[in-house]
Order: C-alpha cells, then structure tokens, then sequence
C-alpha cells in the first residue's frame, strides 16, 4: 500500500493539477451526503419525511420530550452540585 500512496504521489502532486483535486475533493464530499444541501427534493428530505416520518409525528414529539425531560433533570442535577460546591 506504501508503494501505491508513493506512485500517486509521484505522478499526481503536481501545482497544475490541483483544481483537478479540489473538484474530485469537493464531488467526494457530496458523495458522502456532505454540501449536498439545494432544496429539500434533491438531499431527499421530503421523500424521507413521506416515507418514515409521515403518521409517527406523534412518537418523535413525546421521544423528544422524554429527551427534553431527561437533559433538564441531568441540568438540574448540576446546578445543585455547583450550588452546593
């Protein structure tokens, strides 16, 4: 493998090709679902908001209050702790 990263780094590191670079940087970075963000049809948000989510808003809501409930017990613990130190 050290041979490999040694051959392209002897035929690609080269001043002239570093756009080149930042593009195929840039294009792999979308491929991995970062900077993909134009709307909500092309990142695919509706279609996971009609697929998954649609009809269990009412499950996320308490999961998040159930969430919400335990960071603000965990806060409250902490600020007795500090009031008490």
């Amino acid at each position: 493998m050290k041979w490999l990263k040694r051959t392209y780094q002897f035929l690609f590191t080269r001043k002239s090709l570093f756009n080149f670079h930042l593009a195929l940087f840039h294009l792999s970075l979308r491929g991995m679902g970062i900077l993909n963000y134009e709307s909500k049809v092309d990142s695919g948000e509706d279609f996971f908001i009609k697929k998954y989510i649609k009809g269990k808003e009412k499950k996320i809501i308490r999961a998040k209050q159930r969430y919400m409930t335990t960071v603000i017990k965990i806060l409250q613990d902490m600020h007795r702790c500090i009031r008490m130190s």
